[in-house]
This record gives structure tokens, C-alpha cells and sequence, in this order.
């Protein structure tokens, strides 16, 4: 089997063109974030990056105000209510 590079960028334009409600969650000191998803403005997507996280960073570990706008787009999406701690 040879490597085909086209398919990753195939999900890269999938992700950035046609990508919606998807919500990236990056920690700020996670190396992955060097490489974190651009969801564009074609999309109904959101980044969101948390100070001072990891890679183990879940929206529990932001800081109150962007953990509350995570909460809003969500029900935005889902239309419905979602269990806020």
C-alpha cells in the first residue's frame, strides 16, 4: 500500500468548507494545538482554545466565561437546554 497525502487534504477541505457544527477544544500548552483545526468562515464551527490548558483540557477546565459561551453554542445547535457544572 502507498501512502495517498491527497485524503488528508480532502478532510482538510471538508473540515474548513463544508465542517459545521463542529467545536475544536484545544488547551494552550497542548502541542497539538500547533496543528489545531482553522474551521474558516464557510462553516458553523467553533475554536476554542483554553489558557493554560493541556491535552487533557474538557470544557470543565475553562474559565467560566468561555466555558458559558461553549454552553450557549451548544444549545444554539442543539436547541435544547445542556447540563451546565
Amino acid at each position: 500500500m502507498s501512502y495517498d497525502s491527497s485524503a488528508m487534504l480532502d478532510v482538510y477541505r471538508w473540515v474548513r468548507d463544508s465542517g459545521n457544527y463542529m467545536l475544536y477544544i484545544y488547551g494552550q500548552n497542548d502541542a497539538w494545538s500547533s496543528t489545531a483545526v482553522d474551521p474558516g468562515t464557510k462553516t458553523n464551527a467553533v475554536k476554542m482554545v483554553c489558557p493554560s490548558g493541556s491535552h487533557s483540557t474538557r470544557i470543565k477546565d475553562f474559565p467560566k466565561p468561555l466555558r458559558d459561551s461553549i454552553y450557549i453554542t451548544l444549545e444554539r445547535w442543539l436547541e435544547m437546554p445542556v447540563g451546565r457544572k
